[in-house]
């Protein structure tokens, strides 16, 4: 159940930073502030937990999840 809340959390991520993007191509000042506020946030807790995990296992799963969200972000 770990690993899956872990995956999940890397692809939202993902997609946040997509839209991120989006808003910053459109000039959307605050709404990309946000957005990257809150991606980094994100993206400092998943590094925590793959840190404080220390598995192959978990690397992989968020680097797997990472590329799922780049594909889901595609998709949108």
């Amino acid at each position: 159940m770990y690993y899956f809340i872990l995956s999940i959390v890397k692809i939202i991520d993902n997609l946040i930073s997509g839209f991120k993007s989006i808003a910053t191509y459109k000039e959307m000042k605050i709404i990309s502030s946000l957005l990257v506020t809150i991606s980094q946030f994100m993206f400092y807790v998943i590094i925590k937990q793959v840190v404080s995990d220390n598995t192959i296992l978990c690397i992989s799963i968020v680097s797997l999840s990472s590329g799922l969200g780049n594909l889901f972000a595609f998709m949108i």
